[in-house]
């Protein structure tokens, strides 16, 4: 992981204008690209390790099969991630039939697993799915993108610990259309407010450091390129990220 990324940063280091040089247009979405994808392989390949360093910890721990079958499509979803560095401009997203909360089961089961035993602050994950599946037209690797990134940020909002709840509803009309709704939701610090009227944009990160606010930035583009709406409210009490996502017909 830390080859990986030394060798994108020095790539991006190198490709960096000179004070008398101004790069392409091509050249620096380019370097965006490759920034967004170094911090969408982060997500998966700290899944990973946490998840080995449990059962380091435990070795007599009884793996999941289903767990590992999703931990098989993380490594996936890494090499398509890389493979997508091949081209210039990123693929045009591939949508099928999905249904929503067999994506939110799956990965929030095993992000629970990985967040209980690994994080230094008690962290639980809280999944309230409707009683039904609901079918969306959206890509699954794109679902997940937008999971692990909100909770990613949800777990950095916490000082002690706290709660994130994963809840979906179907048949939620908005401006006469029917959407599919996802809900992720944090009794955290909240969000400054400085920060809320550029939220989905890259300008910096409330937490601060080396945070860039990449995550919701690539959030906001999958949304879009899933036709979908979201919206955030946050204050003292926590956070909650609403996702709408068109039915499948």
């Amino acid at each position: 992981r830390q080859l990986i990324r030394q060798k994108i940063e020095e790539f991006l280091g190198a490709s960096a204008p000179s004070e008398n040089t101004a790069l392409p247009e091509s050249t620096l979405r380019y370097q965006q690209q490759v920034r967004e994808t170094v911090h969408e392989i982060n997500n998966p390949l700290s899944i990973l390790k946490n998840y080995l360093q449990l059962f380091a910890r435990n070795p007599d721990t009884r793996i999941n099969p289903e767990e590992l079958k999703l931990m098989d499509g993380e490594i996936e979803r890494m090499a398509g991630l890389l493979n997508s560095l091949r081209e210039v401009a990123p693929a045009p997203l591939q949508a099928s039939t999905t249904d929503l909360n067999a994506v939110v089961t799956g990965l929030g089961n095993m992000l629970g697993t990985v967040l209980a035993g690994t994080s230094p602050n008690k962290v639980n994950l809280v999944l309230r799915c409707a009683s039904e599946p609901l079918p969306v037209r959206a890509n699954p690797d794109a679902l997940k993108q937008i999971l692990t990134n909100l909770i990613k940020n949800a777990t950095e909002s916490f000082v002690t610990g706290g709660d994130i709840t994963l809840t979906t509803k179907g048949r939620v009309n908005f401006m006469d259309q029917v959407y599919t709704q996802l809900i992720v939701a944090d009794n955290g610090a909240g969000i400054e407010e400085s920060r809320m009227h550029c939220l989905f944009t890259q300008t910096g990160s409330s937490k601060g450091g080396t945070h860039s606010g990449t995550g919701l930035v690539i959030v906001k583009r999958l949304v879009d390129e899933l036709q979908g709406k979201i919206s955030c409210q946050s204050d003292s009490n926590g956070t909650a990220f609403s996702i709408l996502l068109p039915q499948a017909k």
